[in-house]
């Protein structure tokens, strides 16, 4: 012990000597180096800041979040237990209205805080919510403000003899007053507010005033003829008062209204007015224009489909696609849909494309607008794309951003039956032969997978076809097809799952399937021949001869074969069957020719 205490105490005393004599070769090569510099050392400049908006950084970590169509469909990530199903998913923020109601509690306990601190400030919000509470559309949250906008309905006439009525007497008028009460009045117009709107317009004429924007967007707003609108044009003109695209949109919106002769050369030319002036058209500018277009009967489709190309190429090379206005929006659902008209969809996935895009800061109304969206979406490529990509497609929308309802289901179903075999089951069962040396290619695990895939659309296909025990889905059933149940049974075969094939294929012979309201199995369809030879050999190689008699039946029952006494005496070379039920067969079989 006291021998290797004094040999890491030499250790010790060694090593301390080499850091000694490092440290100080360190400092003389210190020393040399610092002789050989330069006695002059270059400045080093601090670069000014770079410029940024308040919101750049709030900007750069958006860009970092979007939607992962892997990722579990939770809308709310930290309670999966609230996400709603097709008819909860309006109420889905509801609780956050708590927070709405205590601010409003507040507000009448220290009413003195929240006063405004002019009359003209006051009388501009009396007059823009006529006089009653902020409605629920304008509140942030929104859930909440989806669900709100359902269930309050804003007040379309206005307030007469209100708070507004009184201020508006009150304050000395000068043409802000004027114009804000004329835009009000037009706002929520009868047709008591007409009159007064025109009255109140008369006498700022009178007096000289120059009515705003506003005030001239509520004129046309109310105007009853085409005429009318374009006068009221014209005198912003004449007094100088540049308009903005709400203008140019409600004059294409008027035109449309109004039922002009050749309406949608009417809106290109607006349109191109607003450019004219220096007004950028807006999301809304576009829909009203597609709207024109769609409702003059002499333009075809072909021509509304090239004036939405033109329009989507304008918008992919601006530099950001902002809001402008309520109903901006829109112009993704109307474009959209008009692909869906058209079956285009190479312009759906432009649209898509575009909705997605960075540059895009317009966004629909989460689980009502992006739903509706998204399912057009999805309409247009279950009947264009492959079955694999629109897999792909499918499971990344639903129920994440289109909620399962019975005619998307429908839509789905009779995409799958267009198919003459599902997935890989065309390859599989084109000729007997073929499954086999699949099998051998195929490793256990796709084996597996494969016969689980197919005994679920055996399972799925046998509980749509009973929906009509239950009277609400009698609309949604689809029954099982003849052919199908040939094509499914033999494919069950194949990957060993013969009873389950047996005893699906026996519905063929199944009369209270075929017959009544409760009927599930159609014969519009006869079975193939190819695959009922198969079943059949099937049948016989596994020498039972009540499934060789069933395919017999079978083929009886379809005329599928020309002389079925052949089968009876293959039947009675490969099964071992007594002279009677030989008999038995022979006679079925003479009957039947």
């Amino acid at each position: 012990m006291f021998r290797s205490l004094n040999k890491w105490q030499k250790l010790s005393t060694s090593m301390s000597f080499q850091n000694l004599l490092s440290t100080i070769a360190s400092k003389s090569e210190n020393s040399l180096i610092a002789k050989e510099l330069p006695s002059t050392v270059d400045e080093i400049g601090i670069p000014h800041a770079i410029k940024r908006s308040p919101t750049d950084l709030l900007r750069a970590l958006a860009d970092t979040v979007d939607v992962d169509p892997t990722a579990p469909h939770f809308a709310l990530i930290d309670d999966p237990l609230t996400i709603p199903t097709d008819s909860q998913r309006d109420l889905y923020f509801v609780a956050k209205e708590i927070g709405r109601r205590a601010a409003q509690q507040l507000a009448q306990e220290w009413p003195t805080l929240f006063m405004y601190d002019t009359d003209v400030d006051l009388f501009r919000l009396l007059v823009y919510y006529n006089g009653r509470q902020i409605p629920v559309a304008e509140i942030p949250w929104h859930g909440w403000r989806n669900y709100g906008c359902q269930v309050e309905q804003e007040p379309e006439t206005w307030d007469s003899g209100g708070a507004a009525d009184l201020l508006f007497e009150e304050l000395e008028k000068d043409e802000e007053i004027y114009s804000v009460m004329i835009a009000g009045l037009c706002k929520y117009r009868n047709a008591e507010c007409i009159t007064r709107a025109l009255e109140i317009y008369k006498e700022m004429r009178e007096k000289d005033f120059v009515p705003t924007v506003e005030a001239y967007y509520g004129l046309i707003t109310i105007a009853k003829t085409w005429q009318e609108a374009i006068f009221y044009l014209k005198d912003m003109a004449q007094k100088s008062v540049k308009p903005n695209i709400r203008i140019f949109n409600v004059l294409i919106e008027k035109s449309t209204s109004v039922q002009l002769h050749d309406q949608f050369n009417t809106a290109i030319k607006i349109l191109n007015e607003a450019t004219t002036v220096g007004c950028k058209p807006s999301l809304r500018t576009y829909s009203l224009l597609m709207k024109s277009c769609l409702k003059q009967r002499n333009i075809s489709k072909s021509v509304c489909l090239a004036h939405l190309i033109h329009i989507l190429a304008e918008l992919e090379q601006s530099k950001a696609i902002e809001l402008f206005e309520k109903g901006d929006e829109e112009f993704f659902i109307s474009a959209m849909d008009f692909a869906l008209q058209t079956r285009n969809i190479a312009v759906a996935e432009r649209i898509l494309a575009l909705y997605r895009s960075p540059n895009n800061h317009v966004r629909l109304p989460a689980f009502l607008g992006e739903a509706e969206f998204y399912g057009l979406y999805l309409r247009i490529v279950i009947s264009q794309l492959s079955l694999q990509e629109l897999e792909k497609q499918y499971m990344s929308l639903v129920p994440r951003a289109v909620p399962l309802s019975n005619n998307l289901a429908m839509i789905m179903l009779r995409r799958l039956q267009s198919e003459k075999f599902l997935f890989l089951l065309a390859k599989h069962t084109e000729s007997g032969n073929c499954i086999q040396t699949e099998k051998n290619i195929m490793t256990m695990e796709q084996r597996e997978e494969l016969r689980d895939l197919v005994v679920k659309i055996v399972d799925i296909s046998v509980e749509i076809s009973r929906f009509s025990e239950v009277k609400y889905l009698q609309k949604t059933q689809k029954k099982l097809e003849s052919d199908f149940i040939a094509d499914m049974s033999l494919m069950m075969m194949k990957l060993d799952e013969r009873e389950r094939a047996w005893k699906f294929l026996a519905l063929l012979l199944n009369e209270e399937a075929k017959q009544g309201e409760a009927a599930t199995v159609s014969n519009e369809r006869s079975p193939n021949c190819e695959t009922l030879n198969s079943l059949m050999q099937e049948a016989l190689n596994e020498g039972n001869w009540y499934n060789a008699s069933c395919c017999l039946q079978i083929m009886a029952l379809y005329s599928l074969s020309e002389n079925l006494k052949s089968e009876v005496d293959r039947i009675s070379k490969h099964c071992n069957i007594t002279s009677i039920q030989r008999k038995i067969l022979e006679n079925f079989a003479e009957l039947r020719n």
